[in-house]
């Protein structure tokens, strides 16, 4: 087991380790006609959030976990998981012109598939407090790993 560098607030897994201190980890797999998604983190920990589609012939045909892997690194990704890719590789953003969320993929079941879990992330500016500051006036207490 690896025992992480920092406390942890959250955390989650993934499916395949794609990449580890810059280096591409050997392992093949992956359905190349199948849509992927993988999060990483450059050098400089800069959150890289990357989704493709596939099975969609004359559109996109997928990528192999080795091709998710080469396209993180030429984005500066220095370390990445992927995720679970086919149907419920979708990506969701709440963008400046209306706040609404839209998708920002083609889904290859032709629409958003339910699924129980996702990743999200929520930007902030500075001086917006967090929803638990915002109620009670500070942030919330955060657990170490030891339980403290």
């Amino acid at each position: 087991m690896t025992t992480p560098k920092v406390d942890l607030f959250n955390a989650m897994a993934g499916n395949v380790r794609l990449l580890r201190d810059g280096v591409v980890l050997p392992g093949k797999g992956g359905d190349a006609t199948y849509p992927q998604t993988a999060v990483g983190h450059t050098a400089d920990h800069r959150l890289i959030l990357f989704v493709s589609d596939g099975r969609q012939p004359g559109f996109s045909a997928g990528m192999t976990y080795e091709e998710v892997a080469g396209v993180l690194k030429e984005l500066g990704v220095v370390d990445a998981i992927a995720f679970d890719g086919g149907g419920s590789a979708t990506i969701v953003m709440a963008d400046g012109k209306d706040g609404e969320p839209r998708v920002l993929n083609r889904p290859s079941d032709g629409k958003e598939r339910a699924v129980g879990n996702n990743l999200g992330v929520i930007i902030r500016d500075k001086e917006e407090p967090m929803p638990e500051e915002a109620e009670t006036g500070h942030a919330p207490e955060r657990k170490t790993n030891d339980g403290k």
